[in-house]
């Protein structure tokens, strides 16, 4: 009997090592800091630098990152620092919060289709995907100013430990083809 202890204690063992070692994306930011994605409330935007809607939110997010939000912005694919610096300029985003996936390795893991698009984690948990507010519906066609804002109600019901009305919604923007 103390035999089979000893075996059921070291599989549970390996187990718990193989689970710990699943494969999770790498999150370095451009200026060389790891970010844990796993940890805490994360707001991650996706962008491209030459998407035109991508181009119409800049300048939308000063507040937030002055709020304190987490927030992230990832750039897939290959995409030109001097783009991704000029997009990222008008809400003075430092580059402690710019992550290029260049490998598509985050945008694969949390599945994001197109740019810009929302996915807000909670200790590594998707708890909302999808538009930033409601001032794209469609391709082609915009409001002049958004009556919801997507990413403060989700953050707003997380913070209150409610359940998210709205858990997602499809992004409006460019695709992310990765390669």
């Amino acid at each position: 009997m103390k035999k089979f202890n000893h075996i059921y204690k070291f599989i549970l063992f390996v187990s718990f090592f193989l689970i710990a070692c699943v494969h999770q994306p790498s999150s370095e930011t451009i200026n060389g800091t790891d970010v844990n994605l796993y940890s805490g409330h994360k707001v991650l935007i996706f962008a491209n630098a030459e998407c035109p809607i991508c181009k119409k939110y800049a300048g939308s997010f000063k507040s937030m990152l002055q709020e304190g939000i987490p927030l992230y912005f990832v750039f897939p694919g290959e995409q030109s620092i001097a783009g991704i610096r000029e997009l990222t300029a008008y809400d003075s985003i430092p580059d402690a919060n710019v992550i290029i996936d260049e490998s598509y390795e985050i945008t694969r893991y949390l599945d994001a289709k197109v740019t810009p698009q929302v996915i807000i984690l909670v200790d590594g948990v998707e708890r909302y995907s999808g538009k930033i507010d409601n001032r794209f519906e469609n391709l082609g066609s915009s409001k002049p100013k958004a009556t919801i804002d997507y990413i403060r109600n989700a953050l707003n019901s997380l913070n209150k430990n409610e359940i998210l009305e709205e858990p997602s919604n499809k992004p409006v923007g460019c695709l992310i083809e990765p390669r």
